[in-house]
């Protein structure tokens, strides 16, 4: 998105808002890590060592940014408010840092970590 200031002009590059949706997404609690990524590539996320994956598509259209991201969440949380508090964050950081108008935020919830002895042994049943 590209903003005409009178001197110049600023533009904001989609790989930066998928950087907000990024960080701001792995801070939420219940989000074990986004789709389509190991373990160790969501701490590298968490660090900002990542500059691109398919996780997070951000769409800009009509002066406004849609947002689709694909997460996995921790199993035992209860996926529906983990999603909406997604949405909640993404739009808030995305709006304060960037400026940019945020239009609809989908979250494509692809697996729960932890599910069949997957990741953590903690969700393992205890005898």
């Amino acid at each position: 998105m590209t903003e005409d200031t009178g001197v110049g002009t600023i533009q904001i590059s989609e790989n930066v808002i998928a950087a907000v949706v990024r960080r701001y997404s792995l801070s939420v609690p219940g989000v074990a890590r986004l789709a389509g990524q190991s373990f160790v590539g969501g701490l590298a996320d968490m660090f900002g060592k990542r500059i691109n994956d398919k996780s997070i598509v951000v769409e800009l259209a009509d002066e406004r940014v849609n947002l689709t991201v694909h997460i996995i969440i921790k199993f035992g949380e209860h996926v529906p408010t983990v999603a909406t508090h997604v949405q909640d964050i993404c739009r808030k950081y995305v709006e304060e840092l960037t400026g940019q108008h945020v239009g609809r935020i989908d979250i494509v919830v692809t697996n729960l970590a932890g599910a069949d002895g997957e990741d953590d042994d903690e969700f393992e049943d205890e005898e």
